[in-house]
C-alpha cells in the first residue's frame, strides 16, 4: 500500500520542463539523457536553523539528483549587505580567517551534508553538490535562463524577487537502484562553525615563554594561552627550506568541545637570483595542528604535563627561511567554535 501512493508522485517529464541531466551542476547539461523519471515531494524541513524545501527528486539509472532550497530572510540579506558592500574592494588586505568570518556570516549557507540514507539503507558512492543564490538588488551569481527555470519549476515556493538560494544534490547509487520510487530519506548534515577573529601575536625565541588571552565569544569566559618549551624544527617545503618555531600551548581554561584555535602558517619573501629581485611569493606549512607539529607533538606528548593546569597542544610560528636568526612569530588568529552539532534529519516525503 506504501509503495502504490509513492508511485502515484512519479511521472514522466515532459518538453515543457526544466531539464535535468544527472550531474550536480545547475548550469551545465551533464552527460546522457535527461530525467524522464520525477517523484514529486514537496519536503519541507529545518536545516542550520532554515526553513529547506525538495520540491522534487530525479531518477536516474546511476542515481538521483534533487534541488534544495533555501528562501532568505530579507531583513537578514539587507543587514549583512549593508554591512559588508564594499569588502570585496578590499578583500585583497582581508587575512584567511577574516575573509572566513565574512563568509560565515552570509545569512545564506548550503547544507553541509556529510552522509544521506535512502530508504532506510546507506548504499551511497558518492555525493556531489554545488550552490547558487539569488538576490535581488545585491547579488546574483545566477544567468537569466538559470533563473527562470528555476522559478517556472519551482513557481509554488520561488516567488516573484524572492531572495533564494538552490543547492543540487547528486547522489550515485549501486546500478539501477536510483529507478526506484523513494519512501525515506535521511540527510547527517556535518557540524557548523564560526570563527572569532583574534590575531594575537607574540614573539617567543627558542627557549622563551609568552602568554596571550582572549574572551570566548558564546561563553564569555576569558582562556589564557601560555606558550614554552619552545624549539626550532625545519621544514621543506616545494624544494625551500624553512624554519618555524615550535613547542606547547597551555590553555587556561581548556575550550568548549569542538573549539580549536587557528594559527597562521604563511610567510612572504622576495625572489632573488644572484642578489637580483625577481618577485614576491608566499608559502605555507600545510595541516597545522595535524601536520608537522603532529609528529613533533606525538613523540614528546606523553613526557609533558601542564604547568598551569590546563589543556595542552601544540603550536608553531610563522615559519621564516633557513639560515636567518630564529624568530618564533606566534600569530593567533582566530578561534573556530562550534555553533550547532551536527543534525539527523528525517526528510517527510508524501
Amino acid at each position: 500500500m506504501r509503495t502504490q501512493s509513492i508511485i502515484a508522485f512519479v511521472h514522466q517529464n515532459s518538453e515543457e520542463e526544466m531539464q535535468v541531466y544527472f550531474d550536480s551542476s545547475l548550469w551545465g547539461c551533464g552527460e546522457g539523457q535527461p530525467c524522464d523519471t520525477i517523484q514529486m515531494v514537496h519536503a519541507r524541513f529545518m536545516a542550520g536553523g532554515k526553513e529547506r524545501v525538495i520540491p522534487a527528486i530525479y531518477h536516474f539509472e546511476e542515481g538521483i539528483v534533487f534541488d534544495l532550497l533555501t528562501i532568505m530572510d530579507e531583513i537578514q540579506i539587507k543587514a549583512y549587505y549593508d554591512k559588508y558592500r564594499d569588502w570585496e574592494k578590499t578583500v585583497s588586505e582581508l587575512s584567511e580567517v577574516q575573509i572566513q568570518k565574512v563568509e560565515q556570516e552570509n545569512p545564506y549557507q548550503n547544507v553541509d551534508i556529510a552522509d544521506i540514507r535512502l530508504n532506510g539503507t546507506k548504499e551511497i558512492k558518492q555525493i556531489c553538490t554545488s550552490g547558487r543564490w539569488h538576490i535581488p538588488g545585491y547579488q546574483n551569481v545566477m544567468e537569466e535562463h538559470q533563473l527562470c527555470e528555476l522559478t517556472e519549476a519551482y513557481s509554488e515556493y520561488l516567488k516573484e524577487d524572492l531572495s533564494f538560494g538552490c543547492q543540487r544534490i547528486q547522489v550515485y547509487t549501486p546500478k539501477a537502484w536510483g529507478k526506484k520510487p523513494l519512501h525515506a530519506m535521511q540527510i547527517r548534515t556535518r557540524k557548523q562553525c564560526r570563527t572569532e577573529v583574534l590575531n594575537l601575536e607574540a614573539e617567543v625565541n627558542p627557549g622563551e615563554e609568552a602568554c596571550l588571552s582572549f574572551v570566548h565569544p558564546v561563553t564569555g569566559e576569558r582562556h589564557q594561552v601560555f606558550l614554552y618549551d619552545t624549539e626550532v624544527w625545519n621544514h621543506t617545503i616545494s624544494g625551500m627550506e624553512l624554519s618555524y618555531v615550535i613547542g606547547t600551548a597551555e590553555l587556561v581554561p581548556g575550550l568548549p568541545p569542538g573549539d580549536r584555535l587557528m594559527f597562521d602558517s604563511s610567510i612572504s619573501f622576495t625572489k632573488r637570483d644572484k642578489g637580483r629581485r625577481m618577485g614576491v611569493g608566499t608559502a605555507a606549512v600545510i595541516g597545522g595542528q595535524a601536520g608537522p607539529t603532529a609528529i613533533f607533538w606525538a613523540g614528546c606528548k606523553e613526557d609533558k604535563k601542564p604547568r598551569h593546569g590546563g589543556v595542552l597542544t601544540s603550536c608553531f610560528s610563522r615559519p621564516f627561511l633557513s639560515g636567518e636568526d630564529a624568530k618564533g612569530v606566534f600569530c593567533m588568529t582566530g578561534l573556530e567554535y562550534m555553533v550547532r552539532e551536527e543534525e539527523i534529519i528525517q526528510i517527510p516525503i508524501s
